[in-house]
């Protein structure tokens, strides 16, 4: 949409080169060298037939021009709100792209990039903690066992009884922990500090995984 309203008064030479959302927010719609005569600009179809017939009638050059200029005008401030309120100019909007399927597929390098960018403005803002590894594992595989044991309680209530007990709850948390904590031993043993430049040009530093292989990462 945005894009479109665009093309009614920009030049078509400096459309040409918006190919990309990120590119279409970098077009400079409000220099007027960039604007199209607005005797040319498009203003619709139906505008134009009605501003024919009105030209037959009211035979005034300065007032068809007037229109144009009018409508130039709430196009440029229709676009300009568009931009302020444009998503796309927020780098982390543009990272969670990755999760269209297809831009995972096309480049494993973008898809890592974006991915380590959605992730440094969330640690950034404090949504997400750099040392939640072990919490996140945790709890997933405390769902799990929540899952499986409602499972079993609403398909076989009878026999669920039997073994659902207080002791067979603390096993089940000790296993969750254990198996926790030794599927993430990789992130204290290869996990490095590394330093990256924020959004307002400051110095920051972050935990990352430095797999000493490939075939390592793979067996992981």
């Amino acid at each position: 949409m945005l894009k479109g309203l665009m093309e009614k008064f920009v030049k078509p030479s400096v459309m040409k080169d918006a190919t990309t959302p990120v590119k279409l927010l970098q077009v400079d719609y409000a220099n007027s060298v960039n604007h199209i005569d607005v005797t040319k600009m498009r203003i619709g179809f139906v505008t134009e037939r009605a501003l024919e017939e009105h030209m037959k009638q009211n035979s005034s050059e300065k007032l068809s021009l007037e229109f144009r200029q009018n409508c130039k005008l709430f196009l440029l401030k229709m676009v300009s709100k568009l931009f302020e309120k444009a998503p796309l100019k927020y780098p982390l909007v543009r990272g969670l792209s990755v999760l269209d399927p297809r831009v995972l597929l096309k480049s494993k390098e973008t898809s890592v990039r974006k991915l380590d960018t959605v992730l440094r403005l969330l640690v950034e803002s404090g949504r997400i903690e750099e040392q939640s590894w072990l919490s996140v594992s945790i709890s997933t595989f405390s769902l799990v066992a929540i899952a499986i044991e409602r499972y079993s309680a609403i398909c076989n209530p009878l026999k669920s009884r039997a073994w659902q007990t207080r002791s067979h709850a603390y096993r089940v948390i000790a296993v969750t922990w254990a198996l926790s904590l030794v599927i993430m031993v990789p992130y204290p043993v290869f996990s490095q500090l590394k330093d990256f430049h924020k959004l307002d040009q400051t110095k920051g530093h972050m935990c990352r995984l430095n797999w000493p292989s490939v075939e390592v990462e793979q067996t992981w």
